[in-house]
């Protein structure tokens, strides 16, 4: 029986491990697919340097299987605030309709929480949507975005 592990990770130290499930991601999100992938890594670094990038990292026998990925800041509008934003998350096609996802999602909500969070925003993008897991785990909609190429 596998065993599967979710714990925070340095982007760094697992970057060329989770490099295969950026591009898994990418390729699920339609809108997307017109841009090349090409991930800013040094940039995501320097961000957790600075303590304002939170990665999770799912393992199913040590081999990485999904991740979440956050920005964790104070808000522009609400500045006593902070806020963890949803950069990208990705589970492994073979790994979803388990229940993984839903303990996933709560697992990197109470650390966020724990880690100051008041809030955790998820973006999504068409085709990639998980609507019903956020809305069972107590999320709601808040926004609508809108893209012009």
């Amino acid at each position: 029986m596998a065993r599967y592990d979710l714990n925070p990770e340095h982007f760094a130290s697992v970057r060329a491990e989770i490099e295969h499930l950026f591009t898994a991601a990418h390729a699920e999100a339609e809108h997307e697919k017109q841009f090349a992938l090409e991930p800013a890594y040094d940039q995501y670094e320097k961000i957790e340097q600075l303590g304002m990038l939170k990665l999770y990292v799912l393992r199913k026998d040590d081999e990485a299987v999904g991740f979440g990925l956050f920005f964790l800041n104070k808000d522009m509008h609400h500045s006593s605030a902070t806020f963890a934003v949803n950069d990208s998350i990705f589970l492994s096609p073979d790994d979803r309709h388990s229940g993984l996802a839903a303990a996933m999602v709560q697992a990197i909500d109470t650390d966020l929480r724990a880690n100051g969070a008041q809030a955790v925003i998820y973006q999504m993008r068409e085709g990639c949507s998980f609507k019903t897991l956020l809305t069972d785990a107590g999320y709601h909609k808040t926004a609508d975005v809108w893209v012009k190429d």
